[in-house]
């Protein structure tokens, strides 16, 4: 190829995929990379072509500005024509910090967003995470923190932000991810999740997860997979899981257990409940108990749950079956049968025998016409004899 064919191929290419500073573009991915080092603010939509599905920002470290002078981040994407995109990629924006880069955002620099349905943040510390700093995404497939560390969150930082599996990507997900990204503070502020009731799977792994409230999971009615997995709590409050009647799945690898007696309770309820979890059931204290399984924890040093706990049936132990107060009933409605009928049966043989005695003595009443003649005879011969024996 001459180098005027090289040169026209090339301007060709320029027009057809033009690209703001910094941005470069990847026909075979879809996917359009701005590099923080390089680029100028704004990243107007006018300038990428063709429009952008997908969009990767590197190199980050600092602020994604909402407004002047340094900024906006984005601009003119109201504009985006969600119609033309390809539907073997789900439109997606994935943002990346440099190593242990900083990230500074507000709701603002999100704006006309909304195309986006799924969202990646990675390995960027993350210095705070402010009220519905995520809404301008309204619903999304998938989002997912990655690396790095969330250094402050309040109880709205996720409101606004829908996350549920969507029937128009690939990959339906419906998928909540915090995973190898740092909890400075140790745990989710109150009330987090709330917002999620559409969620379908939960991971929250190697998190640094000290604490979990109670109701943490509460609102996640639609949640089928919770994995935990690699985090350092060292139980789970009880109830927990109580309601979430879509559970299907819970991993917990990596989990130091603390074994009491009330904290060994996740392996036998989730079993009772057709919930499959996966992971080590292994005791971290006490010392004697230390890689110990929670299964032998529980025989040697928790109390055994009886035969009317075991069926979770309310009434009293005989021996190893549970007498609930229907089988006492029971047992006494045919005990007194068994009474009733011992003593009907006695006055059935009282009755037939005292009519058997009164015909005897009916019997024993009457003269005998035989027996009367035979006295009579003897009789008359008893005085024959006595006058042929009177001396003369």
């Amino acid at each position: 190829m001459s180098l005027i064919s090289v040169l026209v191929v090339l301007a060709v290419c320029s027009r057809v995929y033009g690209n703001p500073q910094g941005c470069s573009y990847d026909s075979t991915q879809l996917l359009h990379t701005c590099n923080a080092r390089a680029w100028s603010l704004p990243l107007a939509f006018g300038t990428f072509s063709p429009q952008p599905q997908r969009i990767l920002l590197r190199e980050v470290d600092g602020e994604l500005p909402n407004g002047t002078p340094t900024g906006p981040t984005f601009s003119g994407f109201s504009a985006i024509n969600t119609a033309s995109f390809d539907s073997n990629y789900a439109p997606e924006l994935i943002i990346r910090c440099t190593s242990n880069g900083q990230l500074i955002i507000t709701q603002a620099a999100f704006s006309d967003m909304g195309w986006v349905e799924e969202l990646t943040i990675e390995d960027c510390d993350i210095l705070s995470l402010p009220v519905q700093v995520f809404s301008h995404f309204g619903n999304l497939n998938r989002f997912a923190i990655i690396g790095g560390s969330i250094d402050a969150m309040i109880g709205d930082s996720f409101t606004g932000m829908n996350v549920e599996k969507m029937s128009t990507v690939p990959d339906p997900r419906g998928e909540f991810v915090i995973k190898n990204s740092r909890l400075v503070s140790g745990g989710f502020a109150f009330g987090a999740l709330f917002s999620q009731a559409n969620v379908t799977s939960v991971i929250i792994e190697n998190a640094n997860l000290k604490s979990i409230q109670t109701d943490m999971f509460y609102a996640l009615q639609k949640m089928t997979y919770l994995s935990l997995s690699n985090n350092p709590f060292t139980y789970l409050p009880t109830d927990l899981f109580k309601g979430i009647n879509s559970l299907t799945t819970v991993e917990l690898y990596g989990i130091s257990w603390a074994c009491t007696c009330t904290n060994i309770w996740p392996p036998a309820w989730l079993e009772s409940n057709n919930i499959t979890m996966n992971g080590d059931a292994v005791c971290g204290s006490p010392t004697a108990y230390e890689n110990v399984k929670m299964s032998l924890y529980d025989k040697e040093q928790c109390p055994q749950p009886d035969a009317c706990q075991k069926a979770g049936q309310t009434g009293f132990v005989v021996g190893s079956i549970c007498m609930t107060i229907l089988d006492v009933v029971n047992y006494a409605l045919l005990f007194a049968t068994f009474v009733l009928s011992l003593v009907a049966l006695g006055l059935v043989i009282h009755t037939k025998r005292q009519v058997g005695s009164a015909k005897d003595s009916k019997q024993k009443g009457k003269p005998n016409a035989k027996g009367s003649g035979l006295r009579r005879s003897s009789a008359s011969w008893n005085k024959v004899d006595d006058a042929q024996n009177v001396p003369t």
